[in-house]
């Protein structure tokens, strides 16, 4: 019996000093002014505790499901009410709606502007500089890229590899980070609403979008950004060096609905991580889904566009196709009231999404194209009637139609026939609902869940003190080497020597001639 206790002792004691050793320390930032952002990286982050980890967050909103286990919460209060002041962009107003007039080189404007004031913001809070204070130690720095890229000063400060997130798939600021190739003959500006192939005239636009980018992102954005971090963190190295130490990058995509394109092998897809595996539908609309036997349509622009702002001339012309359709409609609306409504629309300030798109009576999803949407209609196999504003919503609707369960039109560009026809063609069509079942069946054939992919992969980089070994040579490389200008000159210089040589030579000899025959 003692033999017994002792060896039962002995072994809790390995497993408790199993646990101690193998639970991390790491540091996460989402400070982005979206609530669909910070989703995934709370899916990001619950996935770790899970494992076993300590993370601490550093959030702009504030966490009310708390996660179990060895989990904190840094949240940097009034941050986002901040950032819309700065930007004159009130979250409830018809400006939102503005941006849907925004060219590539605008938003591409637009969101230095917003990496600025949203590092600046973050590292100026109080709740943010009283963290610093507390000198703790972390195994590794997780944050959003998202031109922000002072913050990856975190990484110095605490002497911890990075590991950048994007809440899409690969883009500008990811590949300028790490080095990825983005050859503009085929693979789209994410913000520009191109899908490959692309005519000449696209081609050619996309190339100035690129090249636009590019130019602005080395000659503004990262002397803002390093003046900036100069500013709070001196003692980290220049930013031309820390904003190109990433040790690899978890993307919000997966190629069930993202284009094909280059991908480095620290690259790693995580879409559908904050997808939940069971979510209800609360007993009143499960009620009204199991009712509609004729089929439901879902409407909802996410959780950054609140639709009572719409002009009302759009919101009529919602009204009265809504009128003319033979099915339910289940409309996320964010007021208290919307008049003149048919029997058959039914208004919610929040709705389950998956639980609703799950259902098998729910027959279209109309939405604004944001990437969270678009997974999530593609994991259920829905159809969708897409409805994008702004940054890569066109990007995403485009190749969603592309892919043949969806119809694409711009929110600037809906009438009222154009929409009724759309949804019409959708509800009774049934090669859309087809497209979507392949493309559904792709999104869940995988080798490893997300979840575990990010734990893998971030206890890989603190395992190897980063991934140096996945850095890609062209991350260090000048342009000229990059684009190979210097040999283009040395070849231009070598042949025009050799044609002014020919030209004398053959100049002499004319010469030479010329005086013989006198």
């Amino acid at each position: 019996m003692k033999f017994t206790m002792k060896y039962i002792l002995f072994i809790t004691l390995v497993q408790v000093t199993w646990c101690v050793v193998c639970s991390y320390r790491i540091l996460m930032t989402f400070t982005t002014p979206a609530k669909s952002h910070y989703n995934i990286g709370m899916a990001i982050a619950k996935s770790l505790v899970d494992a076993g980890n300590d993370v601490t967050v550093i959030s702009s909103y504030r966490e009310n499901n708390l996660i179990d286990g060895k989990y904190r919460n840094i949240f940097l209060e009034g941050l986002v009410e901040k950032w819309f002041e700065i930007l004159k962009i009130d979250e409830d107003s018809t400006s939102v709606f503005d941006l849907v007039n925004q060219s590539p080189f605008e938003n591409n404007r637009f969101l230095i502007e917003l990496g600025f004031i949203m590092a600046n913001l973050t590292i100026e809070h109080s709740a943010f500089k009283e963290f610093l204070k507390s000198n703790g130690t972390f195994d590794v720095v997780i944050l959003e890229e998202l031109y922000s890229d002072a913050l990856k000063s975190l990484g110095c400060h605490f002497n911890a590899p990075v590991i950048g997130f994007s809440a899409g798939a690969p883009n500008a600021w990811v590949n300028s980070a790490i080095g990825n190739p983005w050859p503009p003959s085929y693979v789209p500006d994410v913000n520009a609403g191109f899908q490959y192939p692309m005519n000449i005239w696209e081609r050619f636009w996309n190339t100035a979008a690129i090249v636009y980018r590019d130019l602005s992102f080395h000659i503004v954005h990262i002397p803002q950004q390093n003046a900036l971090m100069k500013k709070h963190f001196p003692h980290c190295p220049d930013l031309s060096i820390v904003a190109y130490n990433v040790s690899l990058f978890f993307l919000n995509g997966h190629e069930s609905y993202s284009q094909p394109m280059p991908y480095f092998p620290n690259m790693i897809n995580i879409g559908g991580i904050h997808m939940k595996s069971e979510q209800k539908l609360p007993q009143g609309l499960q009620d009204f889904m199991d009712n509609a036997t004729k089929g439901v349509v879902y409407f909802s622009m996410g959780t950054f566009l609140n639709v009572s702002k719409m002009t009302s001339d759009v919101k009529q012309i919602f009204i009265n196709v809504f009128k003319n359709i033979d099915v339910q409609v289940l409309w996320k609306w964010d007021n208290e009231r919307l008049f003149g409504l048919s029997r058959n629309v039914k208004l919610g300030k929040w709705f389950p999404q998956q639980a609703v798109l799950a259902h098998p009576n729910l027959k279209v999803f109309i939405t604004h194209a944001g990437i969270g949407s678009i997974m999530e209609a593609v994991r259920y196999g829905v159809p969708i009637l897409t409805l994008p504003v702004f940054a890569d919503q066109n990007s995403n609707a485009v190749y969603a139609e592309h892919l043949g369960y969806a119809i694409n039109i711009p929110f600037k560009n809906i009438d009222e026939k154009k929409l009724l026809r759309a949804l019409n063609d959708l509800l009774n069509n049934s090669k859309y609902r087809e497209k979507a079942r392949e493309r559904s069946a792709l999104f869940m054939d995988r080798p490893m869940k997300p979840n575990d992919s990010v734990v893998y992969w971030t206890e890989f980089v603190i395992r190897n003190r980063g991934a140096s070994h996945l850095r890609v040579a062209s991350v260090d490389m000048p342009y000229y080497e990059y684009f190979l200008i210097d040999i283009i000159v040395y070849l231009i210089f070598t042949i025009s020597v050799i044609f002014l040589c020919l030209h004398f030579i053959i100049k002499r000899l004319v010469i030479r001639m010329k005086l013989k025959q006198a």
